[in-house]
């Protein structure tokens, strides 16, 4: 997820068919624009070394972005570095309407993808009516300030072959007037709110309290009492048996644990979730 790709040989190609297309593409707007650092550097990311080397490739590629603007109107794929720290897409897109734009796929903390995929999977009977709560909760919960007419609730790329539903948020913005690398994350400043909500869930917290919205909602939001995490009954692995996404072996609830059988010795193992049904 995020700008972190584990196949080499897949970034690879992904560099060489962009160096590929500069290469054939005419010349564009010289030296005066200046090639920057990136944009989002006060946001921060763990892996700076990575970071820093995918946008030593884009720069490679596009020395500015009006280079890069360029490209995308000419149909090339100009993907640039997401944070490391959760799913983030950064593209620079041509629309349908031959408009370019910069386009931005985020999932939500990794609390709030867990909670929204068990709700999900305990609808499988309806899921448009399911995905339209969950669309209108998401929207709720975007941060003060961020210009919500510009973001809505999409299911992630990738989604339809992942073992779990997921849903994220997409903004697109118009930057075809900036020239200059530095002037992106200017031009996008009104989304970093939405961006560090992604990325550290402070203000979207998953609580007791927010199991009961979804409950008010009509949605199955069940959570363990024990150890609180979302229960669903629809597991691929475990259909019927109220699990947390990451019981990979079964019903194992940390907070609840047995005594079992162990020689002389007893040892003890995590039960079942317990919570109360709704």
């Amino acid at each position: 997820m995020g700008k972190k790709n584990n196949s080499t040989s897949t970034k690879a190609k992904k560099v060489a068919r962009q160096r590929r297309a500069a290469t054939n593409r005419p010349p564009v707007s010289p030296a005066p624009l200046m090639a920057a650092e990136d944009p989002w550097a006060d946001l921060g990311v763990e892996d700076e070394d990575d970071y820093n080397a995918a946008w030593d490739d884009i720069t490679a590629t596009y020395p500015t972005l009006l280079n890069a603007l360029e490209g995308a109107q000419a149909g090339e794929v100009v993907e640039l570095p997401g944070h490391d720290d959760g799913y983030s897409l950064r593209q620079l897109v041509r629309t349908d309407d031959g408009k370019v734009v910069f386009r931005e796929t985020l999932a939500p903390d990794s609390d709030v993808r867990s909670l929204v995929a068990t709700v999900l999977l305990n609808h499988p009977g309806n899921q448009a009516r399911t995905e339209a709560a969950l669309t209108a909760f998401l929207l709720e919960k975007i941060p003060s300030g961020v210009p919500r007419g510009q973001v809505e609730v999409v299911r992630l790329p990738g989604a339809d072959d992942a073992l779990f539903p997921q849903l994220g948020y997409q903004y697109e913005a118009d930057v075809q007037h900036l020239q200059r690398w530095d002037e992106l994350g200017p031009a996008l400043e009104a989304f970093d709110p939405l961006i560090l909500e992604c990325l550290d869930s402070s203000g979207m917290e998953v609580v007791t309290e927010t199991f009961a919205e979804l409950r008010a909602r009509g949605l199955r939001a069940v959570q363990c009492e024990l150890c609180q995490e979302p229960l669903t009954d629809g597991h691929p692995d475990w259909s019927g048996v109220w699990v947390s996404l990451g019981d990979l072996g079964g019903p194992s609830c940390e907070q609840n644990l047995l005594r079992g059988a162990g020689g002389v010795y007893s040892i003890m193992v995590p039960g079942p979730h317990r919570f109360a049904q709704n």
